[in-house]
């Protein structure tokens, strides 16, 4: 999530660099994994497809700021359906979406048409469950790290949750170092689970 409010500092140094120095110690414990990156506010791009090369995925995501999406809001479905197009296989195994952000979407497409809804609309969140059940039948987990924020209401960790459980993943809360212990720890759970 690059939208305006990942500027906020509530979060040392900010929200979005907190997320991103999260996302840098989740690097080190995934060698040999593909990693993909995609940008998001009231556009979504990818910002790295899949890849091995660490180094170009750090390169990309250290230039990554709020003004790196074109638009603002929250188009989470956006992001979701983007993550979707970017695996190329879908007999592949253990394919998930780390999904960061400190909100509820406040975006979403029908048709050729944007809507920015803010407060979030429940057809910003119907829109957004869609691309979830998407996920689910193509078997790719979502996993949610909700940043913490000043303005997150209960509404917006019970959409979180629901989102997450819809793929059968996880919401996870962190302000600090706590990304990449929550993955790996998800990641070797879920490998667990296969294997038995």
């Amino acid at each position: 999530d690059v939208s305006r409010s990942m500027d906020a500092q509530d979060a040392y140094p900010s929200r979005l660099e907190r997320a991103k120095s999260d996302v840098r110690d989740l690097l080190d414990k995934l060698t040999n994994s593909r990693i993909g990156l995609i940008a998001f506010s009231g556009v979504a791009a990818v910002e790295v497809p899949l890849t091995t090369d660490q180094e170009h995925f750090r390169l990309v995501l250290d230039s990554l700021d709020t003004q790196s999406a074109r638009r603002g809001g929250t188009l989470i479905g956006d992001a979701i359906r983007r993550a979707i197009m970017s695996f190329p296989d879908a007999s592949a195994r253990d394919r998930a979406i780390v999904l960061i952000t400190d909100g509820l979407p406040t975006a979403h497409c029908e048709d050729e048409w944007l809507y920015m809804l803010y407060p979030p609309d429940p057809r910003t969140e119907q829109a957004t469950m869609r691309e979830a059940m998407l996920c689910s039948k193509e078997g790719i987990t979502i996993n949610i790290f909700l940043v913490p924020s000043w303005s997150q209401s209960e509404e917006d960790i019970r959409f979180a949750n629901r989102l997450a459980q819809s793929t059968s993943g996880r919401v996870f809360f962190t302000s600090g170092k706590n990304l990449d212990r929550f993955v790996l720890w998800d990641y070797v759970q879920n490998k667990r689970e296969i294997i038995a």
